[in-house]
């Protein structure tokens, strides 16, 4: 979480194209008592379409 915490003021999770979750860091950390995140980025700049 201390890496969002640095780079974020406010997030939203995404699961398979819908939002699930959007709030400030804070926040949410309060509301679910946990500090175990999976962050996962795709990049898409390099592919090309078929």
């Amino acid at each position: 979480m201390g890496s969002v915490e640095e780079l974020c003021d406010n997030i939203a999770l995404i699961n398979n194209s819908h939002k699930i979750l959007e709030g400030k860091v804070r926040d949410i950390k309060n509301t679910y008592k946990t500090n175990t995140f999976s962050l996962e980025y795709n990049d898409f700049t390099g592919l090309s379409a078929a």
